[in-house]
């Protein structure tokens, strides 16, 4: 093991205090999430990932690390509970369409016969609530209802203009968790290059950063982990090693493109 870095000899569980996480684009319509696991490893944990890296891993890195994780836990159950903005825009439309139908059975505007004697029969019978409007008060709900309907418009407008129509482009909160762990790395003078082989090599130990980043995914509850395998089944250091490059190929590419429509100077 190399001696890169200081190895924190307590025995004691590592505490993390998170700051403000970053607000990265998710491709999507989403609040923010609840319930998201926190990670943290005790002194046995981290010597095992420092085992599969074979560097010391210090104090200022193991917190960074641990960073980095919990933003990635975070932002990944946002991107499996966030909506498409496709979606939400067709709930939407129907939205729009039942809520003016209302507006129109409430202002008398039933289109035949049948549906206004049921409308009335709704209205002046079943509709059995003492805080029920008259029916002088029918326009005000009418406008209530109208000011909904706008309401749902303002947000379709926004969501419209927000829509990304070159989702694939966007790196997920894994490839940005990949390409931020690896600039950590670097930044204290550790491996992070990936060595993904050739077609006609087969690598089964590409690089330390790799087997890294299989380890620290060992530390992750099971839907959090992006196991990697080979065509045998079993997890495979060259499929994680192409994975962790295509990861980092993803977020390059969304850069290119963002800068590329970036007004220039």
């Amino acid at each position: 093991m190399t001696t890169q870095g200081k190895s924190d000899d307590d025995d004691a569980v590592s505490e993390v205090r998170l700051t403000r996480r970053r607000r990265v684009p998710i491709a999507g319509y989403y609040r923010d999430p609840e319930g998201v696991p926190e990670w943290k490893l005790d002194t046995h944990q981290w010597r095992n990932l420092e085992i599969a890296y074979d560097c010391a891993i210090g104090n200022e890195l193991r917190d960074e690390i641990a960073k980095l994780v919990n933003d990635y836990f975070y932002f990944d159950q946002i991107e499996k509970n966030s909506v498409l903005s496709k979606d939400a825009l067709a709930y939407l439309s129907s939205f729009k369409k039942q809520a003016t139908a209302f507006v129109e059975m409430l202002l008398d505007n039933a289109p035949d016969t049948a549906a206004l004697n049921t409308r009335d029969t709704l209205r002046n019978y079943y509709w059995i609530d003492p805080e029920a409007p008259e029916d002088d008060n029918f326009a005000k709900l009418a406008e209530k209802v109208r000011s909904l309907i706008d309401a749902a418009s303002a947000l379709a407008n926004d969501l419209n203009e927000g829509r990304d129509t070159k989702r694939k482009e966007r790196p997920s909160a894994w490839d940005r968790m990949i390409v931020d762990l690896s600039a950590a790395v670097a930044r204290f003078g550790l491996p992070e290059t990936v060595n993904k082989g050739t077609d006609k090599t087969v690598v089964d130990d590409p690089s330390p950063f790799v087997r890294l980043v299989m380890a620290l995914q060992s530390t992750f509850p099971a839907d959090r982990r992006r196991f990697h395998f080979g065509l045998d089944g079993a997890p495979s250091y060259a499929a994680a090693a192409g994975a962790v490059s295509k990861a980092q190929s993803a977020f390059r590419n969304h850069i290119e493109t963002r800068d590329a429509k970036s007004p220039t100077e």
